[in-house]
């Protein structure tokens, strides 16, 4: 591997995709026990999260706005409304060094801090959402060069020809699921 190369698990141009699923008794992050978060290479739902500001009441303002690099922003999975978060009290030693875990939870305070402010202009806090702290906070760097994509492998495909392959396809599997009985 070298720097430039595309990555992903098996060293070949396929794209992986950032996936969590909701907590469940098997499936957790290893120390934390949070929402595990992974690498996959199968795109789903599991893998979709949304780029969101730091400050809750602004969303909606900036909701569709193209996000700048370098700016903070807190990553929320659109299935479970869990924000990506750094485990900065939970590190381990692995091959390439000391790592910390990541997951999916909001790391908020325990404190009063942004009621009491919203309470003072007379806003109902118990409805505000909590703002995320340190943990959850990420940015979207940018290099100086972008990378070109690599090219599809193979002619491309007209739709009628793909079409006509489907269709043969379903009708050999019900010709032999006739047969086979």
């Amino acid at each position: 591997m070298a720097r430039g190369e595309p990555l992903d698990g098996v060293g070949g141009s396929r794209p992986l995709y950032l996936a969590s699923r909701p907590v469940t008794a098997t499936c957790a992050a290893k120390f934390s026990r949070h929402q595990l978060v992974c690498f996959t290479e199968a795109p789903s739902y599991d893998a979709v999260w949304e780029a969101r500001p730091l400050d809750p009441a602004a969303a909606g303002a900036l909701e569709g706005a193209p996000v700048a690099a370098g700016a903070p922003l807190v990553l929320v999975h659109c299935a479970t409304r869990a924000p990506l978060c750094l485990e900065a009290g939970v590190s381990f030693p692995t091959d390439f060094g000391v790592e910390n875990e990541v997951s999916a939870h909001l790391s908020t305070a325990l404190g009063m801090q942004m009621g009491l402010e919203h309470q003072a202009k007379g806003d109902d806090f118990r409805a505000l959402p909590k703002r995320p702290l340190g943990p959850n906070h990420w940015v979207f760097i940018n290099g100086e060069a972008v990378a070109q994509l690599p090219g599809g492998q193979g002619p491309a495909c007209d739709v009628d020809e793909l079409l006509g392959r489907i269709a043969d396809d379903v009708a050999a599997v019900q010709g032999e699921g006739l047969g086979g009985g």
